[in-house]
């Protein structure tokens, strides 16, 4: 297998099959983040809910190291964490700056809507 291969299969998963299978991955990951919010009794992120989901496929991993599969998983859960935190973490510096100036652009993600 080429290096890239597996990183080239996950983005193509993630922009393909899986984001028409479970839509829009801001909502979708922020909705398990709720639930598990509530299920913990504690806050959870939808960063975090990608890192766990990641968490969960190197624990699968252990078993079956063979199965590619979990690779590309793990790339693509890696990848949503990413963009996850850079959503969140820019959104909490537009409030710090909407706190100081009075004047934001940041609103909330609905489903099927872009930034």
């Amino acid at each position: 297998m080429n290096l890239g291969k597996v990183s080239k299969l996950a983005m193509e998963l993630i922009n393909g099959d899986r984001a028409d299978a479970h839509g829009d991955f801001r909502v979708s990951f922020q909705n398990i983040a709720n639930l598990w919010t509530s299920f913990l009794g504690t806050p959870v992120r939808a960063d975090q809910v990608a890192i766990m989901m990641l968490l969960l496929k190197v624990a699968r991993n252990r078993l079956n190291p063979k199965a590619v599969d979990n690779f590309v998983d793990m790339i693509g859960y890696a990848e949503l964490a990413a963009a996850l935190a850079q959503i969140i973490f820019s959104e909490k510096q537009d409030k710090t700056e909407e706190t100081v100036t009075g004047v934001t652009d940041a609103g909330p993600v609905e489903e099927g809507t872009e930034k």
